[in-house]
């Protein structure tokens, strides 16, 4: 009987709380701007947080540098940072 209890909080806690859809995750990752009161430092801090959940792997390190060169260039209105 407590086995049948245990699955049944363990099957509540699941349906409560669904794992994260990734391509969701990547989306709001990819969508996060910079905001123009926040440093590089909190948004790249901002980044990770949300990246917790994207399931990068290996690819994390190049997403946030994606990221960061492109609110870069968002804040240098475009220009070429060449």
């Amino acid at each position: 009987m407590q086995y049948d209890n245990q699955l049944a909080i363990l099957c509540m806690k699941a349906h409560l709380k669904p794992k994260p859809l990734v391509v969701a995750e990547r989306f709001k990752f990819h969508r996060r701007n910079q905001a123009e009161s926040e440093g590089i430092a909190q948004y790249v801090a901002e980044l990770r947080r949300l990246a917790d959940r994207c399931n990068f792997g290996t690819y994390l390190d190049e997403a946030l540098l994606c990221a960061a060169y492109t609110a870069t260039l968002a804040h240098n209105g475009g220009s070429n940072l060449s």
